[in-house]
């Protein structure tokens, strides 16, 4: 249960969300959300234990616009606040800001660039001392649509500038590598998309 957020085993969670979408012109979209979720996570295997829980606030806000019939770039800004489970009193707040630029082409060749600045504060609520981190992963994707068809067939170049990023993933179980957000090093990972 829960996997689509990839909390502890077992957990559940109460959601509230709010959001909007803004088109002022064909030329600009932008938009905007909040969240919080509460989250209970089984302190054991037993019926009638306790479950411990967490708090966690998230915010989010992009803009998007095209630029001519081929060109398109984007911005988005997302703020995540949460405790992590040992000891309950850490927390991490997480402030994530991915700059893209797209070219599509007619025949369903497409290619991105995309830039992300993070920062992130890690606090020890016993002893009161906080840890930042800050950097930027830069990536580059190349890929092809099939005309009239759901595939799509990428070629990712990951942190093509071989960054070392110090990056703590925000989801509580770190143990999955499918989870990681950004490539401590330069990668490339090769994808094929069907959609029925």
């Amino acid at each position: 249960f829960n996997r689509a957020f990839q909390d502890f085993n077992g957990a559940e969670h109460e959601a509230v969300g709010l959001g909007v979408d803004w088109t002022p012109s064909r030329a600009l979209r932008a938009g905007a959300s909040w969240t919080r979720r509460e989250i209970a996570r089984p302190v054991l295997a037993a019926k009638d234990m306790p479950d411990e829980t967490r708090d966690e606030t998230a915010l989010r806000a992009f803009v998007a616009a095209p630029i001519g019939r081929r060109w398109a770039i984007g911005a988005e800004l997302e703020w995540l606040d949460q405790g992590q489970p040992f000891p309950p009193e850490n927390g991490l707040t997480t402030l994530v800001a991915p700059l893209t630029a797209s070219w599509f082409h007619p025949d369903g060749l497409f290619a991105k660039t995309r830039v992300t600045l993070y920062r992130q504060t890690a606090s020890d609520g016993r002893s009161g001392r906080e840890e930042r981190t800050s950097g930027h992963v830069a990536d580059a994707i190349l890929g092809y649509r099939l005309p009239g068809a759901n595939v799509v067939a990428t070629a990712e170049l990951l942190n093509f500038t071989d960054q070392d990023v110090r990056f703590q993933e925000p989801a509580y179980r770190i143990e999955d590598p499918g989870l990681r957000r950004f490539s401590t090093g330069l990668s490339v990972r090769i994808g094929l998309s069907l959609q029925f």
